[in-house]
């Protein structure tokens, strides 16, 4: 079952857009509110809670919020950065994550699952302290998919949205080099690392290793783009469009970027890029 970026599901329920605001309306894939899609409301049922109270998110999970926590919070994650073996501390996860966060999340998933007929959860939320928090509470239960692209290609998509060119390269520096970190340690047969390049290049092959990966019968199913039942959260605004059921590779970074702003994107990124096959 795909959910989406189910970590911005409290928002949705609460029509927040102080935490979380696309420019697209926050309904779920099905074009209804939380409130009135029945996947949803069946999940906060078996949940028994309501889904606006989950802590599912590292942005308010409920020790992060004063300020003496993010500033703890943020000299964790430099340190994490630098000696990822701290991670193996349970009390270093609870401060970056969130002490319930980890729970919250098994049990949505669980709801999810039992709502939808499905043994397996696919979140897309783009947190590897979350996956972290998460694998240690579950380790044989949870597998990360670490889809990378090309650090120029991200830094354009950035900057289209208002993102300076140095900011966008050193976010995508910092977010790969905490990847590392937050998977380091990990079985290796737990963590498979997809390049979206490969994935739109040769997306049958590519999904076979997935399936392989996660012991998941493959499917020509799988390369077509369902259009209904769908109930994801987050993500492109792209995904309310019935029209776009194929996978293309975008490379219109190589004209929106000049040659300069290609060689500083790489100067930024530096090893960390090679790392990563780049």
């Amino acid at each position: 079952m795909s959910l989406g970026e189910v970590h911005w599901l409290p928002a949705y329920a609460r029509q927040d857009r102080a935490v979380y605001d696309p420019e697209h309306p926050l309904v779920c894939n099905c074009g209804l509110a939380i409130k009135d899609c029945p996947f949803w409301s069946r999940v906060e049922e078996l949940l028994a809670r309501p889904l606006a109270d989950l802590q599912v998110h590292t942005r308010w999970s409920s020790n992060t919020n004063s300020e003496e926590s993010q500033l703890g919070r943020r000299l964790l994650l430099s340190l994490a950065v630098r000696v990822p073996s701290v991670l193996g501390l349970k009390s270093v996860l609870r401060t970056l994550a969130g002490k319930n966060l980890a729970s919250d999340c098994i049990r949505l998933f669980g709801a999810v699952a039992e709502a939808a007929g499905r043994n397996i959860c696919v979140d897309s939320s783009k947190s590897a302290i979350r996956f972290r928090a998460i694998y240690e509470t579950e380790p044989s239960k949870t597998r990360a998919i670490v889809l990378t692209r090309d650090a120029r290609a991200v830094v354009y998509s950035k900057m289209k949205r208002g993102r300076s060119l140095a900011a966008a390269a050193d976010g995508w520096r910092r977010k790969m080099q905490l990847i590392e970190s937050l998977t380091a340690g990990i079985p290796r047969e737990h963590v498979h690392v997809l390049k979206y390049e490969d994935l739109c290049e040769d997306t049958e092959s590519e999904l076979s290793k997935i399936c392989m990966f996660l012991g998941v019968e493959n499917s020509e199913a799988m390369l077509r783009r369902p259009t209904e039942n769908l109930h994801n959260i987050g993500g492109s605004p792209s995904k309310f469009d019935k029209e776009r059921i194929s996978i293309a590779l975008d490379r219109t970074f190589e004209t929106g970027l000049c040659p300069e702003d290609m060689r500083e994107v790489l100067r930024v990124v530096g090893t960390t890029a090679a790392r990563w096959g780049y």
